[in-house]
């Protein structure tokens, strides 16, 4: 029987993974079960916390309060952080806001400079108070304090304040709240051009554009890209224009307005392969491609990919090549064509064996099994499932486990043998709903047709047997 890793043992492993304290390890983990966060998010959050928490640890080392009674407190709080008791750490911070702003209201005859140091100074808290927020998954506290740190900074501090704001909005824009989201970026961008920030005010105009496409909102999304395209131009940042134009070319491809589309992405291309940027030249062949394969010109899908293919593996890019590779498969199975479409694939799952990535092989080879039963090789589509099956058994992916065994299943079924196709409908119905898979009631409806039809062959062989016997007697 294998043994129990205790907490302590578990903080530990933690702490040596994380570069953190055994005792911040034990505060992230007392965070992920306040939130009640499911174990198969723990790792990802986990390493989540420990990027907030170096940042916030960090901010408190590279500043220092003018004012003693202050920075006392603030140190308390650093001090906690780095244990992990960040209720403490809030109760200091809490407790040096307060004394800053009574400091303030006593002291109206402190000269502009002082006063200055002290809005500084409660700025940084509030800082300080949104980054602890925000490392515990408190969004709207962690919001509202970015807000009053923009909100206490002197009025001369504008690239401070256009930070805080941006802050903010990129945690409403994490937890879905767009329009307020919006209202902050906004608020940024007026702060950027009133400063003449050119590049702060691209980077912004992107970002507003990207939040309207969000909210299925085109052509608003439109108006902002291209002025963002405008100001790349102007300031010539290369890097920043590049991604404007594939942003306007994707806003046009969901549109369906495939022209413009590929104008944009044709522009992109120009500059790419003018700055020699191999890797970036690769996406962008790579979606000009999808823009003829939506529109059904597969000959031009293929020139493109094959181009995007060529350069992924020059720049042995193995990620991006298995996914050129997938997209030639697509057009080939589109047009029917299955045994080039095998032809590719082979070369994928190839791929994936020489880098180890198993989970990927599992992948492939459950494909290539689609790719047999489109073509009615039930018996061989058969063999590359099962060795699919037991990968991912093996690997414990039990998603991939749940897909793999519907499609065994159809294959059952399509073959008019329930009695087989049952016990993987089955598993892959019970796994499901574990995960909450969204093919749960298709696979569902399935399995009840399998079985009101496994009931009609077992009524039926009944009446046989007793048709039988009657004979006999």
């Amino acid at each position: 029987m294998q043994k129990r890793t205790s907490a302590s043992e578990l903080f530990a492993l933690c702490a040596e993974k994380l570069h953190i304290t055994e005792r911040a390890a034990a505060g992230f983990f007392t965070v992920l079960k306040k939130q009640g966060v499911h174990s198969d998010d723990l790792v990802v959050r986990l390493e989540e916390m420990a990027i907030h928490h170096k940042e916030i640890l960090e901010r408190f080392e590279g500043f220092k309060c003018y004012f003693p009674e202050v920075e006392v407190l603030r140190e308390k709080a650093g001090q906690a952080v780095a244990v992990g008791e960040f209720y403490h750490a809030e109760q200091s911070l809490l407790q040096a806001r307060e004394n800053a702003r009574a400091v303030l209201a006593e002291d109206h005859t402190a000269p502009l400079d002082i006063l200055k140091e002290w809005q500084v100074s409660e700025t940084e808290i509030c800082t300080n108070l949104a980054m602890l927020h925000l490392l515990q998954y408190h969004y709207s506290d962690a919001v509202q304090f970015f807000q009053a740190a923009a909100a206490a900074l002197p009025e001369e501090r504008k690239v401070e304040q256009a930070f805080c704001l941006c802050q903010a909005g990129s945690i409403l824009w994490d937890i879905d709240r767009y329009p307020d989201a919006l209202s902050l970026y906004e608020q940024a961008l007026f702060i950027a051009r009133e400063i003449r920030d050119r590049n702060r005010e691209a980077a912004l105009l992107r970002d507003i554009g990207m939040l309207y496409i969000v909210q299925q909102q085109d052509d608003k999304a439109l108006e902002y890209l291209e002025q963002c395209l405008d100001v790349c131009g102007n300031i010539d940042c290369k890097e920043a224009e590049v991604l404007a134009l594939e942003d306007i070319a994707s806003t046009y491809n969901t549109k369906k307005e495939y022209a413009k589309a590929l104008e944009y992405l044709e522009q992109s291309l120009g500059i790419l392969r003018e700055t020699g940027e191999k890797e970036d030249e690769s996406r962008v062949l790579n979606n000009i491609g999808a823009v003829y394969q939506a529109q059904g010109e597969f000959p031009s899908a293929l020139e493109y990919f094959e181009q995007a293919l060529a350069l992924s593996r020059e720049n042995e890019d193995v990620e991006t090549e298995s996914r050129q590779l997938n997209n030639i498969i697509d057009v080939y199975k589109a047009q029917g064509n299955y045994d080039t479409a095998l032809k590719y694939s082979e070369q994928d799952l190839a791929l994936m064996r020489d880098c180890g990535e198993e989970q990927q092989e599992c992948v492939v080879l459950n494909n290539i099994g689609m790719i047999y039963s489109a073509k009615e090789d039930h018996s061989t589509a058969l063999q590359y499932h099962e060795q699919s099956l037991e990968k991912a058994e093996k690997l414990g992916a039990e998603e991939l486990e749940a897909s793999i065994r519907a499609n065994i299943a159809w294959i059952y079924i399509t073959q008019d043998k329930p009695a087989k196709a049952e016990p993987y409908l089955s598993r892959a119905v019970e796994i499901a709903e574990e995960l909450e898979h969204p093919d749960l009631e298709n696979w569902r409806g399935a399995l009840k047709e399998v079985c009101t039809e496994l009931q009609k062959q077992s009524s039926l062989i009944g009446r046989m047997l007793r048709f039988v016997r009657g004979k006999e007697t």
